[in-house]
């Protein structure tokens, strides 16, 4: 209950914040909404769940690593689905390469 809390919070954190980000550093509003739409369609097909690792090309997969909706994800997933059996753990490492031992890592990262 606590890890998915945590997950909560820090995810109502990240996307503002890369919102506030991206209108920072933007010239005006418009250049702000293109950039941010095209990040967060990459973020989105990168994230693991439509695209699954193995299957993302090498000149992507920089992105897969510091996608922050990846890191929601895998949280979110392996705290409510993860850890319950032994069948689900294999199927989650097989099929996505994610741990619920990893579960406190994927927090860590998103409040970072």
């Amino acid at each position: 209950v606590i890890f998915f809390i945590l997950m909560a919070l820090a995810s109502y954190w990240v996307l503002p914040a890369f919102g506030q980000l991206l209108a920072f550093i933007s010239p005006n509003i418009g250049a702000a909404v293109g950039a941010g739409s095209l990040l967060m369609t990459l973020f989105t097909l990168t994230m693991g769940f439509l695209i699954i690792p193995n299957d993302i090309p090498p000149w992507y997969i920089w992105i897969y690593w510091i996608n922050p909706l990846r890191y929601m994800l895998q949280g979110f997933v392996v705290s409510e689905i993860g850890g319950k059996t032994s069948e689900v753990d294999e199927q989650l490492a097989s099929n996505f390469s994610w741990s619920y031992d990893d579960r406190w890592w994927y927090c860590y990262v998103v409040t970072i």
